[in-house]
């Protein structure tokens, strides 16, 4: 007889969900696509990794208010709308999560990596 945790549980539908998604996806897309599809998935979402095509968002200043930097990545988001963010905690820069949307921000060199949510990722650099 076997005993299923409910973590078994969701693990399991989870992984079936997976799977019916992998071959919905391979018969519209191909199976190319779909398995492209499915390790982007996992390094975005699942493994939180910065995809090497992440789009380049070039500002200014080296020096900017941070909703300011929010605002060049996703101009079709409306003031509040991009405040409601920072107050959820769905704003990171490097990997530190900003609540603040007022401060302001250091641009290295290098540029930062701006997290908007799950699925949303920028480069930002100095023009």
């Amino acid at each position: 007889m076997f005993v299923f945790t409910l973590f078994d549980n969701i693990y399991v539908i989870a992984l079936l969900i997976s799977v019916a998604l992998l071959e919905r996806t391979k018969i519209f897309h191909g199976e190319d696509l779909a398995k492209k599809a499915e390790e982007r998935f996992v390094q975005q979402v699942q493994k939180r990794q910065t995809p090497e095509d992440a789009p380049l968002v070039m500002i200014p200043n080296n020096s900017m208010e941070l909703i300011r930097v929010v605002q060049t990545c996703i101009p079709s988001e409306s003031n509040s709308a991009i405040r409601r963010l920072f107050n959820q905690g769905a704003v990171s820069i490097n990997g530190n999560i900003e609540k603040d949307f007022d401060s302001n921000i250091n641009i290295p060199k290098e540029g930062v990596i701006v997290r908007i949510g799950k699925k949303r990722l920028f480069r930002v650099r100095v023009s």
